[in-house]
């Protein structure tokens, strides 16, 4: 759903890895995900997400993430991991960067 130019709203952000009020992590077999809340934004329909990891030093072992879920007041990333290690994002202290462009009318 499209609306006109002065409707177009971009918002972005950073969830942090020891984040408790905004995110959560939940366990699944061999995946982790995270739950980010970007109601405040205010779109009206399903901004496009764009999210990335960052940790604090180059070898922080970030793991690859995936946009999962998107809805006009949150979205979630799935982090691939190659064990089952519980949170490996708070272990490695990574922190998800992301960008949503979307319309708010």
């Amino acid at each position: 759903k499209t609306g006109p130019p002065p409707c177009a709203l971009t918002c972005s952000g950073v969830s942090k890895y020891n984040e408790t009020n905004h995110s959560t992590y939940k366990d699944s077999n061999m995946e982790d995900w995270r739950l980010i809340d970007y109601s405040a934004c205010g779109f009206t329909s399903k901004p496009v997400v764009t999210a990335t990891l960052r940790g604090p030093l180059v070898l922080a072992n970030c793991k690859s993430l995936r946009v999962f879920t998107v809805t006009a007041q949150q979205f979630s990333v799935i982090f691939t991991m190659e064990d089952n290690i519980t949170n490996p994002s708070s272990r490695s202290r990574c922190e998800v960067h992301w960008i949503a462009t979307g319309y708010n009318c």
